[in-house]
């Protein structure tokens, strides 16, 4: 499918009036049409009429830089391909906005040859755009066809199969083959309805927009493991505590609520990213021991598994692609949680521990805005507040430690 790009390219040259627009004019002849913006200003009331300019900065404009007013253009106007001109000898540093950086003197014809390439460059942009958005509408329709039609048909197998050992097992010997064979019908479409929704949730993940917003990860964090102490059912089963740590740094002691991670991002994805990745390793080791803590400027949420086996790095490099099962699992949780982070600027890393096992890391960027807006002071002590399950509830004990 061909992109709508206009037959003939516009350009907008942002100067303040002295550079030679006749000449400009004759040198590119009919093959662009030339508009001329007097500054920042009138460039921002002429470009919305256009469609998909480009946009020249001939020289360096008072009081802003030509690097500088084409990045506040693209915050506009994403679409736009942004060429600066400079003399030779001038050094920039270049924003965003440029795409296309020139150099005087020029050879004659040269600058024509640039504004040819700016537009073969757009039009090759305009196609990756299009080509993205037809990949999401499939993405879209993919996902679902998996939550809606495989999933009612996978549910109607487990209903069917159900209803058989209902009915057939009062008459049938309780070691009778037929209903063994039924009960592993059952199972096995209870596990391909649950790989379903995985996978309906990680095209979810890859697709569905940012909702921006500003997420405590700390109370982020307790919801996550008040829910696997209620709801689990490997901790349901269990009939010993099971330690998970939680250590922020800027942790209040006398109140393990009052935190300072915030980080920009979508509070449902990142609390369904961390529920999958403690809710991982319950299923497949049993254990998962969880931290907090600062990073430079970041914060990072850790998980240990205590694993009995320990791979090297370099097997671990992959254990957060699709469909890997290295580390246990359907091959989707852990590709769903580096998902969540790559859509939130963050990564995932998995390593070796020291003392056995293996530590994953979900690391976001901390919205440094929020926190000079709502914390004003940084603590200079962090503690370590040990959540564990136990039959009767929920137990909590806080130790604190001087940093």
């Amino acid at each position: 499918m061909q992109s709508s790009v206009p037959a003939i390219p516009v350009v907008v040259v942002v100067d303040e009036g002295t550079f030679g627009h006749e000449a400009l004019a004759d040198e590119l002849g009919a093959a662009f049409v030339v508009h001329v913006a007097v500054g920042l200003a009138d460039a921002l009331s002429v470009l919305p009429a256009l469609e998909r300019p480009l946009v020249l900065v001939p020289r360096a404009l008072d009081p802003m830089t030509g690097d500088r007013v084409l990045g506040e253009l693209a915050r506009h106007r994403f679409d736009l391909i942004g060429l600066l001109m400079l003399d030779d000898d001038v050094p920039t540093v270049a924003t965003d906005g440029v795409h296309i950086l020139i150099r005087r003197p020029l050879r004659p014809g040269a600058l024509r040859l640039h504004l040819e390439g700016a537009a073969r460059l757009r039009h090759a942009m305009l196609a990756s755009q299009a080509e993205a958005r037809r990949l999401n509408e499939d993405l879209s329709r993919l996902r679902d066809g998996l939550r809606h039609d495989l999933r009612g048909q996978l549910q109607a197998v487990v209903g069917l199969a159900s209803l058989v050992l209902e009915l057939e097992r009062p008459l049938r010997a309780p070691d009778d083959e037929i209903l063994d064979f039924v009960a592993r019908i059952a199972q096995s479409g209870e596990r391909l309805t649950h790989f379903a929704d995985r996978l309906g949730d990680w095209l979810n993940a890859a697709r569905r927009p940012v909702e921006e917003g500003i997420v405590d990860l700390g109370e982020l964090l307790l919801e996550v493991v008040a829910d696997a102490r209620a709801n689990h059912p490997v901790l349901a089963a269990r009939r010993t505590p099971t330690p998970i740590a939680f250590d922020p740094l800027a942790m209040t002691p006398a109140d393990p609520t009052a935190l300072a991670a915030r980080v920009p991002g979508d509070a449902r994805l990142l609390q369904r990213a961390l529920a999958t990745l403690v809710g991982h390793f319950l299923e497949t080791v049993g254990r998962a021991e969880v931290t907090l803590r600062k990073d430079g400027d970041a914060w990072t949420f850790a998980v240990r598994d205590h694993s009995p086996r320990t791979f090297p790095r370099a097997q671990l490099d992959r254990a957060f692609r699709l469909f890997e099962r290295l580390m246990g699992g359907d091959g989707l949780a852990l590709a769903y949680v580096a998902k969540v982070a790559e859509r939130h600027g963050g990564q995932v890393a998995a390593t070796p521990h020291p003392d056995g096992g293996h530590e994953l890391t979900f690391t976001l960027p901390t919205a440094a805005r929020a926190i000079e807006d709502e914390v004003t002071t940084t603590p200079s002590t962090s503690s370590t507040t040990v959540i564990s399950a136990t039959p009767s509830g929920t137990r909590h004990s806080a130790e604190r430690t001087t940093s």
